[in-house]
């Protein structure tokens, strides 16, 4: 809410200056003894004043203070947090809940698979079903907040620095596992120094999977989390590259948490 704040207040700040300047504008027009290059000179400052210099005070602040220090939006590029950040996809009925059930498009060229595994956004189960030729639903898209300090269960944005992206990619996932635990998964369920955690309200229903073939994630192969290091994991868990594979995530490579998501309309909400 932080992040939305700011840009909410600094829209306003633009406008009201802006219409200041409006203002001054239309008295100006009430002054017949101005010469007509006169009134020119005075008409063009305030328009500058009043819409050129905001922009720019505006493109400034972006760059250089928001984005790299405050917030920042960001799409989401990948279906492994579906149903809660989902990235372009089609959707089909859930055969267990009737509800909606989200299915991630394939690589680019290369046809539907059929059938299909999908995760559905009322039960958070996941399920089989045939492929769909429906219309492609958008992505979402969110604000990153860059001053909150990640928490459990917490959405977050992290860059990722393996061998297969060299550094160019940021996923979506969400924290589970915090500095000096010891984290596996066991059951679908999380379980932290021994003992298994309850999942918030919002996620009840949720299962996590911990694969055979993975490098983390089992009781014989667990998170050992160091100082500054954290556990994180998709939504979806049959189709998340997340810690399981990657291995515990710094501090340093964690972006920001997920404040909020702003688009398409319909999938408005504000997450903290």
């Amino acid at each position: 809410m932080r992040a939305l704040s700011l840009l909410l207040a600094l829209f306003v700040a633009n406008l009201l200056f802006s219409a200041a300047c409006l203002w001054l504008l239309g008295r100006s027009l009430k002054l017949s003894r101005l010469s007509f290059v006169r009134f020119l000179g005075a008409w063009l400052a305030l328009f500058l004043g009043g819409v050129i210099a905001p922009a720019v005070v505006s493109t400034v602040l972006v760059s250089a203070i928001i984005r790299p220090y405050c917030c920042e939006a960001f799409r989401i590029r990948a279906n492994s947090m579906a149903p809660t950040l989902v990235d372009e996809h089609r959707v089909a009925v859930c055969p267990r809940c009737g509800g909606q059930l989200i299915l991630p498009l394939p690589p680019p060229g290369v046809r539907h698979p059929a059938p299909e595994e999908g995760i559905c956004c009322a039960c958070l189960r996941t399920s089989t079903v045939d492929a769909s030729d429906g219309p492609i639903a958008p992505a979402d898209r969110v604000i990153l907040d860059k001053q909150y300090e990640p928490a459990r269960w917490d959405l977050v944005i992290f860059n990722v620095s393996d061998e297969f992206t060299d550094g160019h990619v940021k996923f979506a996932k969400r924290v589970v596992g915090m500095p000096g635990e010891k984290v596996f998964i066991e059951d679908g369920r999380i379980h932290v120094n021994g003992k298994p955690i309850d999942l918030p309200a919002a996620l009840h229903g949720l299962q996590y999977v911990a694969f055979p073939d993975a490098e983390f994630g089992s009781r014989e192969t667990p998170w050992r989390l160091g100082t500054g290091e954290y556990c994180l994991l998709g939504d979806f868990s049959n189709r998340a590259k997340d810690s399981r594979f990657l291995g515990p995530v710094s501090r340093d490579d964690i972006l920001g948490v997920i404040t909020a998501r702003y688009w398409p309309p319909a999938r408005w909400k504000v997450f903290k």
